[in-house]
């Protein structure tokens, strides 16, 4: 097209813009709209501002100004911001719970493995059509080929999967009467021999590091006796130890409490209290229960009958004057690309237990 590298430069902003902006939008987008239509629309843009920019390389000389690859350049950036998130949040949300990480390093490589791939039939179709010179005339042509061959193959794959619960809206749920047990006999994931078999593997599943949040919250305090439910490889329940803390780490997996003992330091063995329990099973007010200076609980994300009546078990652990922190995930997360279940009902907001708790507490 005759383009000096400045103004070659100066082309290729607008499809960074239209990329970026495409981005910011999509997880907004995904939750009102759908993987489906997001993706398929995606690689539409991508089809048309190829077919688009052939047109223009079709037609260019010497005089061709940079406003004429203007809009297909916007074109191509907001496609490419509209396929990636929804491919890999359909992707996400077919994978079983136990091999997410797998699927998203999966994922990752295959996107990696498919830009090469891409890059080779391009260089290969313009080198044996004249090169940059004069291949661009059939080599953009069959790039637009390619992706409306991926735009037929996602939609017939779009519509072999079974799309997630959409819109996704917070509905209220009814009250449990408070101390009634609401147990899943259907979900594994709220079952302990899905986490030992989790757990059973060789690499942890957590970071060993302890949570941002506990931390902050816990060093504003005076260390005394502390709870944590849910502690699985124990983490959080070691940096109260070091804090000063005497601490009772509970789960319902035994493998998470062996890993979590493995881990534990000769000198804070005394300070630390592996225990095998089901909080599912605990009741508000049990007066045989003892009461702690900290209760805290990171990441349980049941339904929420289930959940305020294990809240509200954790609650009335609290010793007078105590403190309970419990962290879990915002519903806001459904509106990123985030690798999260479509399930609003699990999710749940401070303003939530603010005012659930001291009906059941």
């Amino acid at each position: 097209m005759g383009f000096t590298p400045i103004q070659t430069g100066l082309a290729l902003v607008p499809f960074t813009a239209g990329l970026i902006a495409t981005s910011q939008l999509t997880p907004w987008l995904l939750p009102r709209l759908g993987e489906r239509v997001i993706g398929s629309t995606g690689l539409a843009g991508l089809v048309l501002g190829i077919a688009w920019t052939a047109l223009v390389a079709a037609d260019a000389d010497a005089h061709t100004s940079i406003v004429t690859v203007l809009l297909p350049s916007i074109l191509l950036g907001a496609g490419a911001g509209a396929t990636f998130a929804p491919a890999t949040a359909m992707i996400m949300h077919q994978a079983p719970t136990e091999h997410i990480g797998a699927a998203a390093s999966l994922t990752q490589g295959l996107q990696q493995l498919g830009g090469g791939m891409g890059l080779a039939v391009l260089a290969g179709v313009l080198s044996a059509t004249g090169g940059l010179e004069g291949g661009l005339g059939a080599a953009l042509p069959a790039t637009a080929a390619f992706l409306l061959a991926g735009l037929l193959l996602f939609g017939l794959w779009a519509r072999r999967i079974p799309a997630p619960d959409t819109p996704r809206m917070i509905t209220p749920a009814p009250r449990p009467h408070p101390g009634e047990l609401l147990m899943s006999d259907t979900d594994p994931r709220y079952e302990a021999a899905f986490w030992d078999q989790r757990y059973h593997q060789p690499n942890p599943l957590w970071s060993g590091q302890p949570n941002p949040a506990l931390v902050e919250a816990a060093s504003a305090l005076v260390p005394g006796t502390a709870l944590e439910a849910g502690c699985g490889e124990g983490a959080d329940a070691l940096w109260l130890a070091q804090a000063g803390w005497q601490v009772t780490g509970t789960d319902f997996s035994a493998q998470a409490l062996a890993r979590a003992a493995d881990h534990t330091p000769a000198a804070l063995a005394g300070r630390l209290t592996w225990q095998k329990a089901d909080i599912r099973t605990w009741t508000p007010h049990d007066d045989g229960a003892p009461c702690y200076d900290l209760v805290t609980a990171s990441f349980l994300h049941f339904p929420s009958p289930l959940r305020l009546a294990v809240f509200a078990a954790l609650a009335s652990r609290v010793a007078r004057d105590g403190h309970l922190v419990i962290i879990g995930h915002h519903p806001s997360d459904l509106d990123t690309a985030m690798p999260r279940p479509p399930e609003p009902d699990i999710f749940y907001t401070a303003d939530d237990l603010i005012d659930d708790l001291p009906a059941h507490a």
